[in-house]
């Protein structure tokens, strides 16, 4: 007969034409133990889990204008096709942090036009995304009061204002 000291990690079956088969059912280390005749032998045995194959971001190409921030997500895929959201779990970084800047949430802000590369780091394994930053092109500038009747001796402050193709306005 056999038997499996922890039936929640390997299920062994005891007798029969089946005797001896064991299925893994969950990662751990348990004792299988062979009993013949009164004679009795055992074996250690450990199951592993699932294995990280790759990990992959979402999007992998995004374009932004300047001062846009953008969430992305970390996804890891292991060898029994079973995904999982890491976004939080792994390290990200940027390749030009003068174009763009990426926090540890996986926060990318756009910082200037440019193209910038983003890598996120997990359990040994790499994925990377590409990131297209439209330059914010000055398209006029306003000047506001307008058009001031000014009395001697009165001071005035005046702001001129940018105004951006982007939508973007700056004093």
């Amino acid at each position: 007969t056999w038997k499996s000291d922890d039936d929640d990690i390997v299920h062994i079956v005891g007798f029969g034409d089946d005797g001896g088969t064991a299925t893994a059912r969950k990662p751990g280390e348990t004792t299988i133990t062979a009993n013949f005749g009164g004679v009795i032998e055992s074996t250690v045995v450990t199951v592993t889990g699932a294995q990280l194959s790759y990990v992959y971001i979402k999007p992998e190409l995004l374009t932004l204008d300047v001062n846009d921030t953008v969430s992305l997500q970390a996804y890891a895929v292991f060898d029994n096709g079973d995904q999982e959201v890491v976004t939080l779990d792994g390290d990200w970084s940027v390749d030009y942090d003068t174009i763009a800047s990426i926090n540890q949430s996986g926060q990318i802000t756009a910082l200037r036009g440019g193209d910038v590369n983003i890598t996120f780091s997990y359990q040994g394994e790499e994925a990377s995304a590409l990131a297209r930053i439209n330059a914010r092109t000055l398209s006029s500038l306003s000047i506001e009061p307008e058009d001031v009747t000014l009395p001697e001796s009165q001071t005035i402050n005046y702001v001129a204002t940018a105004h951006y193709t982007n939508g973007d306005t700056e004093d």
